[in-house]
């Protein structure tokens, strides 16, 4: 939860949206992001595609 709220404070700090997101599997993050719609001028940069691309990577 607290690298989720992290990310949070990032879209913040960059003048966004204040959601962040983080996927965990087996007790481990693989994945991390927040929201960047406004920083991006995206409709779908939302924090968890956000974490699911970094995920991908």
């Amino acid at each position: 939860m607290q690298a989720a709220l992290d990310e949070t404070r990032l879209g913040l700090a960059e003048g966004g949206i204040p959601i962040g997101s983080v996927i965990v599997h087996g007790g481990r993050i693989i994945g991390r992001g927040h929201n960047r719609r406004v920083q991006q001028g995206s409709v779908i940069r939302h924090g968890e595609m956000d974490a699911f691309e970094n995920a991908g990577r």
